[in-house]
């Protein structure tokens, strides 16, 4: 927590310099991905620090789905609409990511 918070204050403290969409975006996945690595290395070693980077990058798609539904939603809906459709449809992105995969595994294309 104290990582994480070493690296969000600066970034907070920008916002009123770069502007809050900027420091957003800059705070949300390099800080959160590289804490992830940091902890995954010292507790497992640079496999397990591998896998995780990799895990954020399989699962993107559905942050950015998730986000931009919201972020389309959540003035003309409302907040529980806007969340309720932004979570179906990070579920359909991942249900439909995961078959694709399936398939392109099963037909031996790495």
């Amino acid at each position: 927590m104290t990582v994480a918070t070493t690296l969000v204050l600066p970034l907070t403290a920008a916002a009123a310099i770069v502007a809050a969409k900027t420091a957003g975006v800059s705070a949300s996945l390099p800080v959160f991905g590289a804490i992830l690595a940091i902890f995954a290395r010292r507790m497992r070693g640079s496999v397990m620090a591998t896998q995780a980077l990799r895990g954020i990058v399989f699962a993107l798609d559905g942050f950015a789905t998730f986000f931009f539904v919201l972020g389309l939603l959540l003035v003309p809906l409302g907040l529980l609409p806007a969340f309720i459709a932004a979570l179906a449809s990070i579920l359909l992105v991942r249900t439909e990511a995961l078959k694709l995969i399936r398939r392109t595994a099963e037909a031996g294309i790495a």
